[in-house]
């Protein structure tokens, strides 16, 4: 019966759209996949909705009574499995790509930020020491401060630290962790630079590796 096919396919659809909204949300790195995974949650309901409505289409109770059942857990098991072999297979080189993009997004950010921080030097003798929020208002050095790309906030952005004459600027890195904490530190030109080098982000110890993505000015 078309009905009864139509029904077989839109549920196996649902069943993929789920356990990859599933996967997603466990294995996020940011806000941004946060809202793929509720995208594709939303139409895996949808496509759960439109499977029921196929099967109260199918006539009669005996045909409706054949997805039931032993052969029906079966046959969901099979889809999983299918759908999870697909994942493991997938999944690590979707999420490597997600973790170089998001690197390379961090750096052209704090790079930009750099910029801006020794433009704001050249005026004031000095670089800010209350944050960064100066560099957008009143004199725009710097046309917006963008969102941590690693974070889970929507308005988490990167760490900042000056004593207005050095500074430091970093980002959570890959482990969505702030491997550094500055703040209680003395002297910026010697031990807080040998600090950050202990806990950088290296690639090459794994993309998604412990570590802190960072800039500062005496690099």
């Amino acid at each position: 019966m078309f009905s009864k096919t139509l029904y077989t396919l839109f549920k196996n659809l649902a069943i993929l759209f789920i356990v990859v909204c599933i996967v997603i949300f466990f294995f996020s790195y940011s806000s941004r996949d946060y809202k793929i995974c509720m995208k594709i949650g939303i139409a895996g309901v949808i496509m759960w909705i439109i499977s029921l409505f196929f099967y109260f289409r199918i006539p009669g109770d005996v045909e409706r009574g054949s997805f039931k059942g032993a052969d029906s857990i079966l046959q969901y098991l099979i889809v999983i499995v299918v759908i999870l072999i697909m994942l493991a297979i997938a999944l690590p080189s979707y999420m490597g790509s997600n973790v170089r993009k998001y690197v390379l997004q961090t750096k052209d950010d704090l790079r930009g930020i750099k910029s801006a921080l020794n433009d704001y030097a050249k005026d004031h003798d000095s670089f800010p020491t209350e944050g960064l929020s100066i560099l957008t208002t009143p004199t725009p050095y710097l046309e917006k401060l963008n969102i941590d790309p690693f974070s889970r906030s929507k308005d988490q952005g990167y760490r900042y630290y000056s004593d207005g004459e050095n500074w430091i600027l970093w980002a959570l890195g890959p482990d969505r962790d702030y491997d550094i904490e500055p703040e209680s530190m003395t002297n910026p030109k010697t031990d807080l630079r040998l600090y950050f080098m202990q806990n950088s982000y290296d690639p090459t110890n794994g993309s998604e590796s412990n570590g802190d993505i960072w800039f500062s000015s005496f690099d």
